[in-house]
């Protein structure tokens, strides 16, 4: 157990220091394509607001969420003609056959072959559905 001391916890970086980083600090500069980024998250909000999103089904927004959110917003590249891609839709698992609607990891083609590294499984449901309830 560690000894209790007096000794008040110092901070680690002054006020000074941080207003200053924060006064030079930008999101544009460690960010590529910020702007067009939150375009598409405001487009996206635009749809729920309006209700297109909200009565939708799940498999008509399915293709444009993940481009939009996990490809252009995330940077998962998905764009066929690439080397290497980390975003593919409707990949059928190994296990069970089943489909996952989208699968994050490291995913190419070495001679005639298809190689996959999945490293994430996204399931996507509808606005309506109860995420809580057995699926």
């Amino acid at each position: 157990m560690a000894k209790k001391t007096n000794v008040p916890n110092e901070a680690i970086f002054t006020e000074k220091y941080l207003r200053e980083k924060l006064a030079s600090y930008s999101l544009n500069d460690i960010i590529v394509d910020l702007e067009d980024k939150k375009q598409k998250i405001s487009d996206w909000i635009k749809g729920i607001e309006s209700g297109q999103v909200i009565y939708a089904k799940e498999e008509s927004l399915q293709a444009d969420f993940l481009n939009s959110i996990f490809g252009d917003v995330l940077d998962y590249e998905y764009k066929k003609g690439v080397t290497v891609t980390n975003l593919e839709k409707e990949l059928k698992t190994q296990l069970s056959s089943e489909k996952a609607d989208g699968v994050l990891g490291y995913f190419s083609i070495e001679g005639k072959k298809a190689v996959s590294d999945v490293r994430a499984v996204i399931e996507l449901k509808d606005a309506q559905t109860d995420l809580d309830a057995h699926q």
